[in-house]
């Protein structure tokens, strides 16, 4: 077990990153798992905090298991799946819904940073097969960053490979990279599931 909580994996992050701190440096969390983890980085670092909507698509077999990831503008889907397109439209419509219906739970009334020319640095509290980070990576492109910072605690060798070699991303901090991944949840002696409370909890406490 590497972490006893997002918290504590929070506090281990802070210091690679603090070559990072900066003016033009802003953080941003993947709710609702990465943004416990953010908050105790924004904290430390005293790094400006704020949430990018993003989640993934299960395979219809293993609903866990990651085949792509939905923004609320773009979707990633890996091709080496075979799974059908009404089941992967259906998805994505259903994803992108439920992101709006967070966003007007979440951000209701707030302006979101500006990152043009920015250090954006994207915490999430681990990477299984990499997707979701790879459709927030395109979202935040689209904002015109100066640079990409992914800053995860755990991930596996496969995502980390995907990120790392991303063009867009500048650096990948990766606290732990094992062999033998199993599931982000089993590095976390606790992995409580967060819901809209915690997230509007969380961000009401630190933001923005």
């Amino acid at each position: 077990m590497y972490f006893q909580d997002r918290i504590d994996a929070g506090l281990k992050l802070a210091d690679p990153l603090k070559k990072y701190v900066a003016p033009n440096a802003v953080l941003f969390a993947i709710p609702r798992g990465g943004l416990p983890v953010a908050k105790v980085v924004s904290n430390r670092l005293k790094i400006p905090l704020d949430i990018i909507l993003s989640k993934k698509i299960g395979h219809p077999d293993n609903p866990e298991f990651a085949i792509g990831a939905v923004s609320e503008e773009t979707a990633i889907v890996n091709p080496g799946f075979s799974v059908s397109m009404d089941y992967l439209n259906q998805q994505i419509e259903n994803i992108q819904a439920e992101l709006s219906r967070r966003r007007s739970i979440y951000l209701k009334n707030v302006v979101p940073h500006q990152v043009s020319g920015k250090t954006v640095i994207i915490i999430d509290d681990g990477a299984a097969t990499g997707f979701t980070l790879l459709s927030t990576i395109k979202l935040i492109q689209r904002l015109q960053p100066g640079k990409i910072i992914i800053a995860l605690p755990v991930a596996s060798p496969s995502a980390l490979a995907r990120l790392r070699n991303h063009p867009a991303v500048s650096e990948v901090i990766c606290l732990h990279c094992p062999d033998d991944f199993v599931a982000v949840g089993n590095y976390y002696a606790n992995f409580r599931q967060l819901n809209d409370e915690d997230v509007v909890e969380i961000l009401q406490d630190k933001r923005i």
